[in-house]
């Protein structure tokens, strides 16, 4: 409407214009004839110089607004440039010319603008494809927390995860996220909202919903001033994470148990790596093989116990080229008995198998047979006919089995596993409710009818004790040891089982013979008949006291005719004398 308006007063000013010029043509025309002598081309002049003079009072008044509306635009122009493109106030001429300067001035910045306004459209839209095109899963949210952006990728992780999800939130929908406040994720909001309200610094909370485990890395969103804009959030499933971290802790816990049981057990072990190289043997052995230095350096002049761990075990052998030949292709367990100075040691070699199959290592079980091998031995002269003694005093490989503090059994090797299935049926006729299947899970109260003596003593157990049990026909001895860690708590309980039935017959057996034995040898010393013996190579190993006493009386004529004959001499002399 104003524009209308001075439109019209514009309008009017230009007829006023009209009306004058034709006035002052008229004056024009009476002046060309009255100096019309001067000639045409000065008359014109003349007339030119008189219209002009007469217009300008008008022409400036009328041209006034339009000069106001330049200078108004030169100050707006002003306020919107910037004084890298012009300074405010600088001109080129008139009013005309300051507006043209600030117009180009103008166009500059727009055009500035403009290049800096595409550069940031640019790098946002390559931010945007990053984020669109990363493995990790984002989400964002503005100032009140509703959700304005969430990633492909966390898009699909939520997808694939509805359904689970609603178990926990039935009304979650992963196409409805965005749009939504993130209180969505929490059954009870306030918490949270309270610790992002105040939220400075990346943080991290677990959350579980339905039977998934998610992981939140949130961090506040700020702009170049350090103002806050907005929420980031970075979602991680660790669902299957969690369950392998569980599960590698529970492996953890049960390997340090089962070392500190084999690190505590009677049995002498040590352990190679697939090189051979020893990498492990616990106290028992150490003790056993401390024990032996001296006499094993006898044949083995570099054997040091404080180096067997770390070096290889050919340490053990003179000539190690065959045992590596046996050890390289080991596939089930074999037995070797070794000289080493003075002692008999027997080893029990077997191969460490992993869950693939693939073998990993060699496990030793040493057994210091000198003593036995002696035994062995004195059983063989009380009753050489008998090849069943020397067998009852061979020992097999230790049966091994554990228990937690509850006394819960919770491994049995597999030479225990024989073991007890071997004796399975016989076990039952004590027994009735004795699985070896069930064994491992059980508590160790299967092995008496009334447990209650046993439990008082293996509460408060703190070394290792040995007793025997008579359970069917089996006469079954176990060696008890407290498992404790390294602070010295007690962890659990190992139990070594030797089936001592036949070693107890056979140990009866031999007493009962060499009682036997020793009543005849006193009774043949003391009769009064002459009584000699020799071996089957007809060397005389006995003669008894009446023999001895008559040959001795009759020794000077026996030498009449047997110049070498000599009583004190005949035992370990041959018949032939």
């Amino acid at each position: 409407m104003e524009n209308n308006t001075q439109d019209v007063a514009l309008s009017k000013k230009i007829t006023l214009l009209a009306v004058g010029a034709s006035g002052l043509a008229l004056i024009v025309v009476a002046a060309v004839s009255s100096f019309s002598s001067l000639g045409l081309n000065a008359a014109l002049i003349l007339a030119a110089v008189v219209c002009v003079a007469a217009l300008v009072p008008t022409v400036k008044a009328m041209l006034a607004p339009t000069v106001e509306a330049l200078n108004s635009a030169v100050n707006m122009l002003d306020e919107l440039g910037t004084r890298e493109d012009f300074p405010a106030g600088s001109a080129e001429g008139d009013e005309a010319g300051s507006v043209l300067a600030r117009l180009k001035a103008f166009k500059r910045s727009y055009e500035r603008n403009t290049q800096e306004s595409l550069a940031k459209v640019a790098e946002s839209e390559q931010f945007h494809a990053g984020l669109e095109q990363t493995s990790t899963n984002i989400m964002m949210a503005d100032l009140d927390y509703n959700i304005t952006y969430m990633n492909k990728t966390a898009t699909a992780l939520f997808k694939a995860n509805e359904a689970d999800f609603r178990t926990s939130l039935p009304k979650f929908d992963a196409s409805k996220l965005v749009g939504a406040n993130i209180d969505i994720f929490h059954k009870d909001a306030a918490h949270q909202r309270g610790i992002l309200k105040h939220l400075s610094a990346t943080i991290e909370t677990d959350i579980p919903i339905g039977t998934r485990l998610m992981r939140a890395i949130v961090s506040p969103i700020t702009d170049s001033s350090g103002q806050r804009t907005g929420t980031i959030v970075e979602w991680i499933d660790r669902t299957d994470i969690q369950a392998q971290e569980e599960e590698a802790a529970t492996l953890a816990s049960s390997s340090a148990t089962y070392q500190a049981g084999l690190l505590q057990a009677s049995t002498n072990l040590m352990m190679a790596d697939i090189d051979l190289t020893i990498n492990y043997m616990n106290t028992a052995a150490t003790a056993m093989f401390r024990a032996n230095e001296a006499d094993f350096q006898a044949d083995l002049p570099n054997f040091a116990v404080d180096k067997l761990v770390g070096s290889n075990i050919d340490v053990f052998h003179k000539d190690p080229s065959h045992q590596r030949g046996i050890l390289g292709s080991l596939s089930s367990t074999i037995e070797a008995e070794i000289l080493i100075g003075t002692r008999i040691m027997k080893a029990i070699v077997s191969p460490i198998i992993d869950e693939q199959g693939k073998r990993t290592g060699t496990v030793v079980e040493w057994v210091d047979r000198t003593e036995a091998e002696l035994q062995e031995r004195e059983a063989q002269a009380l009753a050489a006919s008998s090849a069943t003694y020397q067998a009852g005093l061979l020992q097999a490989s230790t049966n091994l089995m554990m228990a937690d503090l509850d006394l819960t059994i919770n491994y049995m090797n597999t030479a225990a596993t024989a073991m007890f299935r071997a004796n399975e049926a016989d076990f039952q006729s004590d027994l009735p409710n004795f699985k070896v299947d069930e064994l491992v899970g059980s508590n160790i109260d299967v092995f008496h009818k009334d447990p209650s003596h046993q439990r008082g003593i293996l509460g408060s157990l703190s070394s290792t004790i040995e007793a025997e049990i008579l359970i069917g026909r089996r006469i079954m001895k176990a060696t008890v040891s407290p498992i404790t860690d390294a602070a010295g708590k007690r962890t659990g309980t190992v139990v070594e089982w030797v089936d001592r039935t036949e070693a107890e017959l056979q140990e009866r057996e031999a007493q009962a013979l060499a009682a036997s034995s020793a009543t005849y040898q006193a009774g043949l010393l003391q009769a009064s008949t002459n009584l000699m013996m020799a071996d089957i190579d007809l060397t005389i190993n006995y003669m008894n006291t009446a023999a001895t006493t008559m040959f001795r009386s009759n020794e000077a004529d026996f030498k009449t005719s047997l110049p070498n004959f000599a009583v004190d001499k005949l035992v370990g002399s041959n018949i032939d004398v």
